[in-house]
C-alpha cells in the first residue's frame, strides 16, 4: 500500500468490524504519516519518530491481545 487513499479505504473496511479496532487505529496513524511524508513538511528524522511511536503503538496492542487471550483461556 503506497498511497495514502489506499490505507484509507483499508481503514473504512476495518470499522466495519470493531474487532479490528487496532488495525483501523493502527492504519490512520500509518495514513496520517504517510500525509505528512506527501506532502513533505516533516524532516525524515521526525518521520522515522512517528513511524517507531507506531511501531510501539502496535507493539502495545499486540501484548494487551496476548493478555485477552490468556484470560480466556
Amino acid at each position: 500500500m503506497q498511497d495514502v487513499s489506499e490505507f484509507l479505504k483499508a481503514s473504512h473496511k476495518c470499522r466495519k468490524s470493531r474487532e479490528n479496532w487496532y488495525a483501523d487505529e493502527l492504519l490512520e496513524k500509518v495514513a496520517h504519516i504517510q500525509e505528512h511524508a506527501k506532502n513533505k513538511d516533516i524532516t525524515k528524522d521526525e518521520y522515522c519518530e512517528m513511524l517507531d511511536a507506531v511501531i510501539k503503538r502496535a507493539n502495545l496492542i499486540k501484548e494487551k491481545i496476548e493478555e485477552e487471550t490468556q484470560a480466556l483461556k
